[in-house]
């Protein structure tokens, strides 16, 4: 009886162990989503600046829509994604002088 319960604890226990490494695994995997999410939303805000400068003439409507849509997709704030890149493109002037 007692070899019968020692089992079903190290059962219990491996299967415990290979939730949480899936589990850990479906998080790594969310943060790089989001990571490239928030990159993917940067590429398309230098896009946009790019043609409010009037250096492009993508259609910022669209370019607008894009943003939107990635930040829905991933659940993101889109105020705060877009300040994010707002600070990140302000990062990219001082670090290059400009």
């Amino acid at each position: 009886m007692m070899m019968m319960t020692e089992r079903k604890c190290l059962t219990l226990s491996i299967i415990d162990d290979m939730i949480r490494y899936i589990m850990k695994g479906n998080t790594m995997t969310i943060k790089n989503d989001i990571e490239m999410a928030k990159q993917k939303c940067y590429s398309i805000y230098l896009d946009l600046q790019a043609t409010l400068a009037g250096q492009s003439m993508c259609d910022p409507d669209t370019l607008e829509n894009q943003f939107n849509e990635v930040c829905a997709e991933f659940g993101l704030n889109i105020e705060d994604i877009y300040e994010w890149c707002e600070n990140q493109h302000e990062g990219m002037f001082a670090y290059n002088g400009t």
